[in-house]
């Protein structure tokens, strides 16, 4: 158990680094992160009345999916791919 908070911990100051260096208003992307985070905690929480562990895991595992596709769209759409020079050698 201790590792997963330690693994936490470290997922969480990056996310919030991230939305620190990259945000515009940098408080109300922190303030958005947290309460998008506390409505996925009381889905959880609700959910775990009616949802098999089963579901759960592949609602998670889907969720999952998405949020990477998401991330490698917007890491392509903000950053275009530029051509480089042909060289014989490149170091």
């Amino acid at each position: 158990m201790s590792l997963w908070g330690a693994v936490d911990a470290v997922w969480q100051s990056q996310v919030q680094g991230i939305l620190v260096s990259s945000a515009a208003r940098k408080e109300p992307a922190v303030i958005c992160y947290r309460v998008c985070q506390g409505v996925g905690l009381c889905v959880v929480f609700f959910s775990s009345i009616v949802l098999s562990l089963l579901y759960k895991v592949c609602l998670i595992g889907s969720t999952l999916v998405l949020g990477v596709i998401g991330y490698l769209v917007m890491e392509v759409s903000n950053n275009p791919v530029t051509p480089q020079e042909n060289r014989a050698f490149s170091v």
